[in-house]
């Protein structure tokens, strides 16, 4: 369970969030809906570690993310704790795809958190999930907005994190490609909790 605790937060001397109360559970969808500039993306921020709260607790499966220090709040976790939380994925695949090669990319995400059994059988457990093990090779790059998407969720279901945070992720994509992202995470949500950020109240 996730659960925000009279957190509030500012950029300089603009409040965005004052006093906010939250609880998000695991193997749900929890939809974030409102118009852009609302607040969304910096909750999710807060709740992946990105934005430093002002007040309040983040409790993550029973783990305040945040401590107090000199009267600041800090990280409590390392990143790779962390991540092992909560990952995200962003509305512009490009801005997450590192490697030129789909394997490589994944190999990178393993290795930086230490995975200690054998990176191959993961990376193609990942990519038969995703329904991309064809692209295993390919360059990213070459891949369609709807294939980079399924990549960056494959990151994350290397990290496997106990819940994503889908922000706008859908927003760049064509219909058949919004579809089958909304049936992976149908299926995500049995074994994680999906955190998901829209603008756009049919989805």
């Amino acid at each position: 369970m996730i659960k925000l605790e009279n957190v509030s937060f500012s950029y300089e001397s603009k409040n965005v969030l004052e006093k906010c109360n939250v609880t998000i559970d695991q193997n749900k969808i929890t939809f974030i809906i409102g118009k852009n500039g609302s607040g969304k993306s910096t909750l999710a921020g807060i709740i992946s570690g990105y934005n430093i709260i002002n007040s309040g607790k983040v409790i993550i499966n029973n783990k305040n993310i945040y401590k107090k220090k000199l009267n600041r709040f800090k990280n409590n976790l390392n990143l790779i704790e962390l991540r092992k939380l909560v990952s995200n994925v962003f509305q512009n695949p490009n801005t997450q795809i590192i490697f030129p090669r789909v394997y490589d990319d994944l190999k990178f995400t393993l290795e930086n958190i230490n995975y200690k059994n054998n990176i191959d059988n993961k990376i193609n457990e990942v990519l038969k999930t995703l329904n991309i093990e064809e692209y295993k090779y390919s360059n990213p790059y070459n891949l369609s907005l709807g294939e980079k998407q399924r990549l960056t969720i494959a990151n994350s279901l290397c990290l496997d994190s106990k819940y994503i945070i889908f922000d706008e992720p859908t927003s760049m994509l064509d219909i058949k490609g919004k579809n089958i992202i909304y049936k992976l995470i149908k299926n995500l949500k049995k074994n994680k909790g999906i955190i998901f950020i829209t603008n756009i109240l049919d989805e």
